[in-house]
């Protein structure tokens, strides 16, 4: 049996509307020789049906899971299975070019962590594009654009590290479910002394990118309650892991003041109690499962190679935060 010269690994939760659009340009690629590992997250809308009905091609591995483990557990279900040394993680509203595989692959060396292409936002089937700006972080963990800077982390919907070193850093941390599991791997990688970077010789298109956006540099605030209480919860999971102590002991306080702030925003200006009880709900998550968080944080610290200092002069020094909120008034919450 020859060895795939990558594992493409699909973590999909009731998107079957997407696969139509994901797997044939995906099964088209210049790369011949390559597995897809599709794990169906427990779901109720017939993916995994449509995928084994519709795609009989060899190349593809279907995994079914009874209950939905979040895209990060999904998705270390699926690196369980993969036989090739490069991972590529990619979504099922995402769509690849023909080159993206053979580009990615051919541009990925030793130094490299995690590797992605250019990103481009789409609303529509015209795939006219917008897009995608550099991903950074502020010091307090916020994803943000900017593109005069190098990427910090690379977008979760599609991008390739090696088998070993996914692994090797443990994959995907678990407790985070979805949402800024993409900043927590990047950072890892930097820490472990690493490079993420983008190619941009070859690009992919993702549907997904278009709605749901939280603190847009594009104007566009929407948000869901769904996505703002994981990302205010795992921003705070993120920053007692990766950061080194004597950083922890100032920024993990000045997240609990800004997300307190934001907090009492909804409680008063803007009126909105629900999403007042998510920003509580996601702190209190993150005190519930200390133990846990300061274990992972154990494993993360034993591998460092980077002192924070260096991490940090690729973030921006000011929490974006107040920008956002002082531009466009905080998100507004659609569903």
């Amino acid at each position: 049996m020859i060895t795939p010269a990558v594992s493409v690994i699909i973590t999909c939760l009731n998107g079957r509307r997407w696969l139509d659009k994901c797997l044939p340009p995906l099964l088209d690629s210049s790369v011949k020789e390559f597995e897809v590992i599709f794990v169906d997250n427990g779901s109720s809308d017939g993916t995994l049906e449509h995928v084994t009905g519709h795609y009989a091609d060899p190349r593809i591995v279907t995994k079914r899971l009874e209950k939905n483990r979040g895209f990060t557990g999904g998705s270390n279900y699926g690196a369980q299975f993969a036989q090739s040394a490069l991972l590529f993680f990619l979504s099922v509203d995402v769509v690849v070019q023909q080159d993206t595989l053979s580009t990615l692959m051919e541009g990925y060396r030793p130094e490299h962590g995690v590797l992605g292409p250019t990103v481009l936002n789409v609303a529509s089937d015209d795939l006219g594009g917008e897009h995608s700006t550099i991903q950074v972080l502020d010091v307090f963990g916020y994803p943000a654009n900017a593109s005069h800077k190098k990427p910090f982390y690379i977008e979760g919907c599609a991008f390739l590290i090696g088998r070993e070193k996914f692994l090797g850093s443990g994959g995907f941390d678990e407790g985070l479910e979805t949402y800024a599991e993409d900043v927590d791997l990047c950072w890892r990688m930097w820490l472990q002394g690493y490079v993420n970077a983008i190619n941009d010789n070859t690009r992919v298109y993702h549907y997904g990118g278009s709605s749901s956006v939280h603190y847009s540099s594009r104007g566009n605030t929407a948000s869901t309650y769904y996505r703002r209480y994981h990302t205010a919860k795992n921003i705070v999971r993120n920053a007692l892991k990766n950061y080194q102590a004597h950083n922890v002991c100032w920024v993990v306080p000045g997240q609990i003041i800004l997300l307190g702030m934001e907090a009492l925003y909804y409680l008063t200006i803007g009126r909105n109690y629900r999403a007042f009880r998510n920003i509580i709900a996601a702190v209190y998550w993150n005190v519930a499962h200390i133990p846990d968080t300061l274990a992972q944080r154990r494993a993360i610290q034993r591998l460092r190679h980077s002192p924070d200092r260096r991490i940090i002069r690729m973030m921006i020094r000011y929490p974006v935060v107040f920008e956002y909120f002082f531009r466009h008034g905080g998100p507004r919450y659609v569903r």
